[in-house]
């Protein structure tokens, strides 16, 4: 009994070790960098729309007020009787009808295609999703990594804010373990509501590949990589992403989204069963032997204690149920992978889409 014991311990201690390490050799970028000499070039943002998102003519407007020149932005929508058009003409928004041709993709991928399409005069596109709110000082950031020609897609991750409801709050929490992906540069990727990238990874056999995506932002990830390019990422508060959820909608949106990441990346959910496998043994197991042999274990749980401080501090919350969903988070996570591996169709935006085995 008492070997077993110890070889837990030892086990339990170097999975807290390995959690901190982790967390200390995590690479930032700065991503507000001047851009190279002054010179700025000119830039599209394509605005995706479909449907009324919560606070969309804010949203529209967000991005139409950025102070950065020169810049030109659409939105992009499916037919002119889209109930989108007219907070976008509201706004004083241009806006164009997707008309670009495509078998399998998602409709934002018809619609990113199609404005490109339309206007190919730019250096440089961005992406910028419909329910998102843009900070300012939002696109000079995003834009200014794109500076260093090694750079294959700019990037920036957004605060789920809660309006209200336990399954936004459970929202606001998930959605950190993407802010925490972005922090490493092993595990960062194009997040499709707020990027940016060069007209050159779109070109020729690059805007073919996108045009038959279901996930816009796992292809030009993908592209990126395979070009050769870094993933750069703006951190901070710089986009807020309202959100009003019920266990339903909480349960599809956490699903797709793991779903469409592990299908484009198989390594991904390896690493998330042995990462949040770790973590779950990791925190049961110290509770459990904190009160049956020392409370000494409890110091075990400082990669814990380390990752709640963060939430409090970039949730700007000081609500006391989040420490509960926190430690409910792991659990979720696995769950969201199981679900995901067995899953080959998603449900986004009222469409449902097929994906395979072999990505998106």
């Amino acid at each position: 009994m008492n070997i077993l014991l110890t070889l837990l311990t030892a086990l339990l201690t170097l999975i807290s070790a390995g959690l901190l390490l982790i967390e200390a050799v995590k690479r930032f970028e700065p991503g507000n960098s001047a851009v190279a000499d002054g010179a700025v070039e000119k830039v599209l943002v394509i605005v995706p729309c479909r449907g009324n998102d919560i606070s969309l003519q804010e949203n529209l407007l967000s991005v139409l007020g950025q102070e950065f020149s020169p810049f030109d932005a659409i939105a992009v929508v499916d037919s002119e009787e889209d109930p989108a058009l007219e907070h976008i003409r509201a706004a004083g928004m241009s806006f164009m009808v997707a008309d670009a041709c495509c078998e399998r993709c998602s409709g934002k991928v018809r619609a990113i295609t199609s404005a490109i399409e339309a206007n190919p005069g730019y250096a440089i596109y961005v992406i910028a999703d419909s329910d998102a709110t843009f900070e300012q000082g939002w696109l000079a950031r995003l834009v200014a990594p794109l500076a260093d020609a090694g750079t294959g897609l700019s990037t920036s991750f957004p605060l789920f804010v809660p309006l209200g409801g336990f399954w936004s709050k459970v929202k606001m929490v998930w959605g950190f373990v993407g802010t925490s992906m972005m922090e490493s540069t092993i595990t960062r990727f194009g997040w499709g509501g707020s990027l940016a990238f060069r007209r050159g990874l779109l070109d020729g056999a690059g805007l073919a590949s996108f045009r038959e995506a279901v996930s816009d932002d796992s292809a030009l990830t993908k592209l990126a990589r395979e070009s050769g390019g870094r993933i750069a990422y703006c951190g901070g508060t710089l986009v807020t992403v309202k959100s009003r959820e019920t266990f339903g909608t909480f349960r599809e949106w956490s699903n797709r989204q793991t779903a469409l990441a592990i299908h484009n990346s198989r390594h991904l959910y390896g690493m998330g069963i042995g990462l949040y496998g770790s973590r779950l043994l990791l925190l049961v197991s110290s509770i459990i032997l904190s009160a049956a042999v020392s409370p000494l274990y409890l110091l075990l749980l400082a990669p814990f204690a380390l990752n709640l401080a963060k939430i409090y501090i970039r949730s700007g919350s000081r609500d006391p149920l989040l420490i509960p969903i926190f430690l409910a988070m792991d659990a979720m996570y696995m769950a969201n992978l199981l679900r995901a591996r067995r899953m080959r169709t998603i449900s986004w935006r009222g469409r449902e889409y097929s994906i395979s085995a072999d990505g998106l």
